[in-house]
């Protein structure tokens, strides 16, 4: 990695105009002690000591972009509700434009909150709905698109959550719209809601959601990568089914895999000395690699930056957006 080139790329960030497109929403956290077991049940009673709400799913991604200093904009729907006024707050607080969130009365807010106890998640709950984008959504969100491209943006990235907004025809007016303005497009993919759409500037499955968009029945990780037979199939598959120009899989504690549509290969192992939640690692991934790659980083560069601001991720508690400074700080 040479040092020129990556403070080169990481400088021409607050030039970069990026939509995110996905399922938003807040991440709560409640933090205590336990102290003893309920007399109701075998369970711990957690003292809440603090709580703490920060953008969640597709929304996390947003705030990676906008701490790196990139001019963000969200496009998404939520449910006109409670939440309503604590998302909008935390959007305003990141300065992340939201002109294209529709909010509706037939949805709830997507809202996880992770009970934590002496550093140890306890549980989670998870409210939501699931109910599918709407012709009418769709419409709205692809009208706004259009009017970013026209105004000159630098690139997509589309969010699946699997939590209603993103589906195949959608992604296919995004794709549309984006090839006519030449924007180029990433997704996050997610098990749960595979659907082939080609032409990709870049995708980012896991390995279980690698092996399941290539319909193959997941086999252990082997070292080194290029010996990983299955892995490798798997890559030409979602190529020659998705043809995305660079598809990374990441890897764990394996690192990350890199391929492209020419061919090419590369293996990036990981730096992580302590992993103590990988909670958006993968939503740290796509944005500082997406970034990095349409500010003009080279496919080795850009994978080499996502990894070594996902290790800084996976070592903290909870969802974490790497600044800019912080960035430079650890490559420069």
């Amino acid at each position: 990695m040479n040092k020129n080139s990556v403070e080169t790329t990481l400088n021409q960030f607050k030039n970069l105009r990026i939509l995110v497109v996905g399922d938003v929403m807040i991440d709560r956290y409640i933090k205590g002690k336990a102290t003893r077991i309920s007399p109701e049940a075998p369970v711990p009673v957690i003292h809440a000591k603090r709580q703490k709400n920060v953008l969640g799913g597709a929304a996390n991604v947003m705030n990676n972009l906008a701490a790196l200093g990139i001019k963000t904009y969200a496009a998404s729907i939520s449910g006109k509700d409670d939440y309503k006024v604590l998302l909008q707050q935390l959007f305003r607080e990141q300065h992340i434009e939201t002109n294209g969130i529709s909010f509706s009365d037939d949805r709830k807010s997507t809202v996880k909150t992770r009970v934590i106890a002496d550093g140890q998640q306890i549980c989670r709950i998870d409210d939501e709905d699931l109910i599918p984008i709407t012709e009418n959504e769709k419409t709205e969100i692809c009208a706004y698109i259009e009017s970013l491209c026209e105004q000159g943006l630098s690139g997509i990235i589309v969010e699946d959550y699997n939590k209603g907004c993103i589906e195949k025809s959608f992604v296919e007016s995004i794709m549309q719209i984006a090839g006519h303005n030449k924007v180029p497009v990433a997704l996050d993919p997610h098990p749960g809601n595979f659907f082939s759409v080609k032409g990709m500037h870049l995708m980012t499955p896991n390995r279980v959601e690698a092996f399941a968009m290539a319909g193959m029945y997941y086999t252990d990780a082997i070292t080194p990568v290029e010996n990983d037979t299955a892995l490798m199939k798997v890559a030409e598959k979602i190529i020659s089914k998705w043809e995305p120009k660079i598809l990374m899989i990441t890897l764990g504690a394996q690192g990350m895999a890199v391929f492209t549509k020419e061919g090419k290969f590369h293996w990036i192992p990981t730096v992580a000395r302590e992993v103590f939640d990988v909670s958006g690692a993968g939503d740290t991934v796509i944005s500082t690699c997406f970034a990095s790659l349409i500010a003009g980083a080279s496919v080795l560069d850009a994978a080499t930056i996502a990894n070594e601001a996902a290790g800084m991720v996976v070592a903290k508690v909870g969802t974490y957006a790497i600044t800019l400074n912080e960035l430079k700080k650890k490559l420069l």
